[in-house]
Parts: structure tokens; C-alpha cells; sequence
């Protein structure tokens, strides 16, 4: 079985975990086995949105630190340990970051100085181990991967190294437009994994105000064409939706049809 890998990404923290929650109650509702990892140390939220059967104590931060230091092999920390079912579907599972407390932050530190760049420089990486211990105890037909804002190593491994498809997320203003500058040139210069095709480019365009979203959608147009940005495949335009903002994810997917239509083409 293959399995799909996607990554969500945006410049600005903008939507991704909320994408990747409604998205993936779409594709379990649909029958799909889906495996959510979340690579967002700074910010972490995806077990709150998804939320777990039961407590999380570990997570990815405590299985990348445990291999960034370890030389015997031999962990205490195992992808059982940090696999979650999410009580929301029995078709979800969730890998979170970790228990936030200090030891959490000490370790998010420790590998963003270096450690997670360190992992392609020997013969054993942590985060191909990650994903391959995903596929064998999931089997799901699908991984997302909420990535963490702005510019750093591991979002870059998401989206160059891991995934076959990349959404990115962005509101039509200079500050998203320049950051996708740097992000597309990056993908193109990338060469992490010789052996791999550049991910498949998909935009979500969100919050749109709907009496402004004709208007937006023609100044993303515009940039697009004035950038020759043409290396992508589909735009998706969510509407702002007030219920979110007021209940967070627990209203019923059935009532935000913009996702079920991302997830459809899945």
C-alpha cells in the first residue's frame, strides 16, 4: 500500500492546524486511514483540535531528542509511545509533539539548535525512522504533517524530503507573497532527496472575507502571473467562518464544505 504523505505549511501562522483537523475528519468520514503528525514545536495544538482518547506523556519532540543523543540504539521511547487514537474517529490516530513542560522545552531547543539538520549528515535519521514507524503500525492511507511557521529545518524536511503533495496556506497580502517568494525558490533549489519528485504545490487562500473574495482572488492572480508562478497544481479559497473563530473546531464538518472539497481531492 502507498501511502500519501501531505505537508501544510504557511509563512504566517495561518490555519494549518484547523486545515488539517477538518481534513482529516473528512477523509476518516470517507473511510480513510489517517495518521496526523505534528512538527509544530514552537506552537503545538493539534491534540486540541483532535483530541486524544487518552493523555499524551510523549510525543515527537521525545522520540527525535532520545535519537538525536542516543548511540546504543537502543530507545525507551517507541512510535507505540507516541501514537495516540484520537476519540473523535477511530480512523484517526495522532502523533503530537509531547507533554509541554520544561523538560519539552529544553528538548524543542535543543533540536532547533542544529540537531534536526544534523539528523542528514549520518547514516541513521530519526525522521525517515518517524515516518517509516508510522506506516507500519498505522497503515494509514494518509499522513498530514502540521508544519511550523516562518522558515526553519524542519519544516523545509516536510516539504522537500517527506512529502508527496504540500498545501500552503496564505492570505493575499505582501508579507505571504514575499515569504512564498523564498519558500518556491527553495523547493526548486532543494536537493535533499535526489531521488525524489518535487512535491505537488497547492495553495489555500484563507480567511477570505466573502464580500472582498473576488476581489483577493484577482490580486493572487495578478501576483502569480507577474512572478510567473506557475509550478503548482490547484487554488482553494476558504471563506472566513465566524463559527470557528468562536467555537474552534468542534462544530460539524458537514457544515464547512470548503475542506471536504480539499480532502476530496485527496
Amino acid at each position: 500500500m502507498v501511502t500519501k504523505i501531505i505537508s501544510f505549511y504557511s509563512f504566517k501562522s495561518i490555519g494549518c492546524t484547523t486545515a488539517i483537523a477538518f481534513i482529516a475528519k473528512h477523509l476518516a468520514k470517507k473511510g480513510k486511514k489517517v495518521a496526523v503528525i505534528d512538527f509544530n514545536f514552537e506552537s503545538p495544538n493539534i491534540s486540541s483540535l483532535l483530541p486524544l482518547e487518552t493523555f499524551q506523556y510523549k510525543g515527537v519532540v521525545d522520540y527525535f531528542y532520545e535519537r538525536a543523543l542516543s548511540l546504543s540504539h537502543q530507545y525507551s521511547t517507541t512510535i507505540n509511545d507516541i501514537c495516540y487514537r484520537c476519540n473523535l474517529s477511530k480512523n484517526i490516530s495522532v502523533i503530537p509533539t509531547g507533554d509541554i513542560d520544561e523538560h519539552y522545552i529544553h528538548r524543542a531547543s535543543e533540536l532547533d539548535r542544529g540537531l534536526i539538520a544534523s539528523f542528514y549528515k549520518k547514516d541513521f535519521n530519526p525522521i525517515r525512522a518517524l515516518i517509516n514507524d508510522v506506516k507500519k503500525l498505522i497503515k494509514p492511507d494518509v499522513i498530514l504533517i502540521d508544519t511550523n511557521s516562518g522558515i526553519n529545518d524542519l519544516s523545509s524536511i516536510a516539504i522537500n524530503d517527506l512529502s508527496d503533495v504540500v498545501y500552503i496556506n496564505l492570505f493575499p497580502n505582501e508579507i505571504h507573497f514575499r515569504g512564498l517568494s523564498i519558500l518556491l525558490e527553495a523547493i526548486k533549489r532543494c536537493k535533499l532527496n535526489s531521488k525524489k519528485r518535487k512535491p505537488v504545490i497547492n495553495f489555500i487562500l484563507l480567511p477570505l472575507p466573502y464580500i472582498q473574495k473576488k476581489k483577493l482572488l484577482k490580486k493572487v492572480d495578478k501576483w502569480f502571473h507577474v512572478n510567473h508562478i506557475k509550478d503548482f497544481s490547484n487554488i482553494y479559497a476558504v471563506d472566513y467562518n465566524y463559527e470557528i473563530v468562536l467555537s474552534g473546531i468542534d462544530i460539524d464538518e458537514s457544515t464547512y464544505p470548503d475542506y471536504e472539497i480539499i480532502a476530496n481531492s485527496i
